[in-house]
């Protein structure tokens, strides 16, 4: 971010303009309607729809007590 000027007003950008997107996706882009937080990960059979779980423990009762996917 370009930093203002000394009244104030911030200077200008210089380099190329950013590329905009065009509001169409890329033929190659996917996307899960069912579970949006999971991803496409790499399996030992190959590629999987699948998300990282995550786990709170209480180690003195042994219960979960938080899971986050």
């Amino acid at each position: 971010m370009p930093s203002p000027k000394a009244d104030g007003t911030p200077s200008k950008r210089s380099g190329p303009k950013p590329k905009r997107p065009t509001g169409t996706p890329e033929p190659t882009a996917q996307r899960n309607f069912t579970d949006p937080e999971s991803r496409i990960m790499v399996g030992r059979n190959g590629f999987i729809q699948a998300c990282n779980g995550q786990a709170a423990v209480d180690g003195k009762h042994q219960i979960i007590v938080a899971h986050r996917c």
